[in-house]
């Protein structure tokens, strides 16, 4: 299971954002099947959970988790999403 915290990230905002069909998790448990955006640091994929919006239009990413590249596949025929992620990702942020 992939697991992440909130970071700064420079320079993403101008990046490419795409989608992922995943399975999320919150809590330990399941909360299933979701179409994620996704952005490329260094070459490696991670999901973005949240976004903040800045007053100029621009956002950046605030909670993302990597993925291991080794369980992440081109997806064909799902229009927008473009990646699917064979393992569980969980959810960084916080319950409430």
């Amino acid at each position: 299971m992939c697991v992440g915290t909130q970071i700064e990230v420079e320079g993403v905002r101008d990046m490419d954002v795409t989608k992922t069909w995943c399975l999320i998790s919150r809590g330990g448990k399941v909360a299933g099947h979701f179409v994620a955006d996704t952005v490329f640091i260094d070459e490696i994929p991670h999901v973005v959970f949240e976004w903040e919006y800045r007053p100029d239009g621009s956002r950046d990413p605030v909670h993302l988790v990597p993925l291991d590249p080794k369980y992440f596949h081109p997806l064909q025929g799902w229009g927008e999403v473009t990646q699917i992620y064979e393992m569980p990702v969980e959810d960084p942020r916080a319950l409430d």
